[in-house]
């Protein structure tokens, strides 16, 4: 009976992903970027003649899987919240719908919209490795699923935000900062470990530490650096741990639930 629940909800929620503006705004938002990317570095070819970079396509591939998983991630704590605080979770429950059946629907709901996306940017990517004749990334297959994990990581996170918080705009504003978060002091920590003033540093450092324990990108980063190094045995550590870690988020969620209660705050 609970996996035909989930398989109902599941259903739901991947059908209605379809049918939102903010699908393809992403979507949309992820292509330009990537292409912005590559034509930037197109242009500054052509005026310097030359400009060696290994994977010339492998940044404009990492930004649209962050913009999908961010998507996703983002998607899927305003969705569970929405229906909890709106009462319609609560409603739900008088049928056999339970606390596990729920946000494992939901999630895997949205899980199983990353393969269309995947297969989409795939795409694009072969097109613009035609057009451009600009090798394509090495390992795609292994970034690729390693991508699949971030998502699944994300989708975790953001089920639990959604159970925290008792409200659909903090759980957008908070799944927004932590995301945001995430990629920038990790990204940034070139800039402050050689501009910023020491005293701050070592706060900056400890923020950053905080923040790669309970990041959901973090096993994407190292995984990728596994692949940077040829460092398999690494990589399929961040993959298993990064499976882990989306378990860990939504047992932790589920069990928040259940104390919480399914009435509207």
């Amino acid at each position: 009976m609970r996996f035909h629940i989930i398989s109902v909800i599941g259903k739901r929620d991947f059908l209605i992903s379809f049918r939102t503006f903010w699908f393809y705004g992403a979507l949309l938002l992820s292509l330009l970027i990537a292409s912005f990317s590559i034509a930037s570095y197109l242009a500054y070819v052509e005026q310097n003649g030359l400009l060696v970079i290994k994977n010339p396509l492998f940044p404009p591939l990492i930004i649209v899987t962050l913009v999908g998983a961010g998507y996703l991630g983002l998607w899927a704590a305003i969705s569970m919240a929405t229906e909890r605080i709106r009462g319609t979770l609560e409603v739900l429950f008088y049928g056999p719908v339970d606390v596990i059946s729920f946000i494992l629907g939901k999630s895997l709901g949205l899980f199983g919209v990353y393969p269309l996306i995947m297969l989409g940017w795939t795409l694009y990517i072969f097109y613009a490795s035609l057009i451009t004749r600009l090798p394509l990334p090495e390992h795609l297959p292994l970034i690729l699923l390693l991508s699949s994990g971030l998502v699944l990581d994300v989708i975790g996170f953001g089920a639990l935000l959604s159970v925290l918080l008792n409200s659909i705009r903090s759980t957008a504003l908070m799944s927004i900062a932590i995301f945001g978060l995430s990629l920038a002091i990790p990204l940034g920590e070139p800039f402050w470990l050689e501009w910023v003033a020491y005293p701050i540093r070592q706060q900056l450092s400890s923020i950053l530490a905080l923040i790669r324990w309970i990041s959901p990108f973090t096993y994407l980063w190292q995984g990728l650096l596994a692949i940077e190094v040829g460092d398999f045995t690494s990589y399929a550590f961040n993959l298993f741990a990064g499976m882990i870690y989306a378990g860990f988020a939504l047992g932790l969620a589920c069990y928040s639930l259940r104390r919480k209660g399914v009435r509207r705050p």
